[in-house]
């Protein structure tokens, strides 16, 4: 009997995914991403992809949920339509991710593509066109819908909801297709049947969010997730044995958990108690740091309560593997932690508590200098207009996206910061359980 791939006595993989049998297995928290601006705010970098960005909802759901999925090379690109969508399907599908985030229509609808009668209808096709093929190629897919633009006129409203109709009729007969609403955390429930209004605060211009939509759309959408991507390790130190390691170097930087809870250097104008071989700094306004022990037993917790008297001001949290004496080593400088073609990443696991005012956005960021410096972040978002952050109490866990250290030229430093920054007068209380820098064996 002759077997030919992709199909097995002549069902196909598309009837085998309807009969619930995965045709090629992939890992569910692995994942990939097509869309428009939307999907492309996954990385304010969107040509790097080292910037992970705090109007991302699906970046604000994985820190929600312990960094449970891994997030590579994605395909948004802002302004596009379905049809300009549908010619990146093949690149996405050629990814070893198995779970596709899908996100578009607005721009169909936008611009009246190809008429403004039939947009959402072309939208749908284009997105079913998507669908299939990812699920024939063994991916399961999280599609969104629609939420279109602040103050759409009616006849736009009128397509966003014949999209919207057309995408959970498809759902409702296709398996590994799980729809996302997230109409209800990010539209006003008071706007009338022929408007859309967005709920005031979450976006930066009616349309797209910024850290505060991020998060309240990725709240939502975290518990979609939760229920199809199974849980895994987190990226955090749980015991002593975690700290540094001279033979291993698999986490790099001193007092991780703060288990020293003095010694450290305020900076700045910065108060208070700072854990040892960590430098606290205030930027504008005040930050005053203090120790606790944390409630687990595992080191200590910092606190960083600042105050913001305008737009960009901040307190940070950070250690700097430099020129410095290494302690631990005995001889040396901190330098020799990190080598050329040393695959790094920064962590961090941080709390909000209470209600914040004018708080812009709580991000990590790693940054290696080697003559030249390169950036990482999580969850970073500007200081401008319109640029809120997360308004209630949350606990995340930020990591940056694993970055190669290059051929070094001049090895001056690399280090990890958390930042806490204000988009006006205001306040925000910020706890660290944890923060360090691990050294993988390969990106992804």
């Amino acid at each position: 009997m002759t077997r030919t791939s992709g199909a097995l006595g002549g069902i196909s993989r598309r009837n085998l995914a309807r009969m619930g049998v995965r045709s090629a297995r992939r890992l569910p928290h692995v994942v990939t991403a097509i869309g428009d601006s939307r999907i492309a705010a996954l990385y304010n970098d969107n040509a790097n992809g080292f910037a992970r960005g705090g109007g991302s909802a699906l970046n604000w759901a994985n820190a929600l949920l312990g960094q449970r999925l891994v997030i590579g090379q994605t395909f948004g690109t802002s302004g596009d339509r379905t049809d300009q969508m549908l010619a990146r399907i093949d690149a996405a599908t050629a990814t070893r991710a198995g779970l596709l985030y899908l996100m578009g229509g607005a721009n169909d609808i936008g611009i009246s593509y190809p008429t403004l009668a039939t947009s959402g209808a072309t939208a749908f096709a284009n997105l079913k066109t998507m669908i299939d093929k990812a699920i024939t190629a063994g991916m399961q897919v999280v599609l969104e819908l629609e939420l279109g633009g602040h103050g759409y006129p009616t006849a736009r409203v009128a397509q966003v909801r014949e999209l919207n109709a057309r995408l959970i009729e498809y759902a409702e007969a296709t398996p590994d297709l799980f729809v996302h609403d997230a109409r209800g955390a990010m539209w006003d429930g008071g706007a009338s049947d022929s408007e859309i209004r967005m709920r005031a605060g979450l976006t930066y211009d009616g349309l797209h969010p910024n850290a505060r939509g991020g998060y309240r759309w990725g709240k939502s959408l975290a518990q979609l997730i939760d229920r199809i991507v199974p849980p895994r390790p987190v990226p955090l130190l749980r015991s002593g044995a975690d700290l540094f390691d001279l033979a291993n170097r698999r986490q790099l930087l001193d007092n991780p958990v703060f288990q020293v809870g003095a010694g450290g250097t305020l900076a700045n104008g910065a108060t208070g108690t700072v854990p040892q071989y960590w430098i606290v700094r205030a930027q504008g306004g005040t930050t005053t740091v203090s120790v606790a022990a944390a409630g687990d037993g595992l080191g200590n917790e910092v606190t960083l309560a600042c105050t913001f008297d305008a737009q960009g001001d901040y307190g940070r949290l950070q250690q700097s593997l430099d020129g410095a004496a290494d302690p631990v080593i005995g001889s040396g400088n901190r330098l020799q932690r990190w080598q050329a073609g040393d695959v790094v990443e920064a962590f961090a696991q941080v709390r909000l508590n209470g209600v914040p005012t004018n708080l812009a956005a709580i991000y990590l960021q790693l940054q290696v200098n080697t003559g030249m410096a390169r950036d990482c972040y999580d969850l970073v978002s500007p200081a401008g207009t319109g640029q809120l952050g997360p308004d209630e109490p949350c606990l995340l866990t930020l990591k940056t996206r694993p970055f190669v250290i290059p051929t070094i030229a001049f090895k001056n430093w690399l280090s990890a910061y958390l930042v806490i920054m204000g988009a006006g007068a205001g306040s925000a209380n910020v706890t660290v359980t944890q923060m360090g820098v691990r050294r993988r064996e390969t990106p992804y």
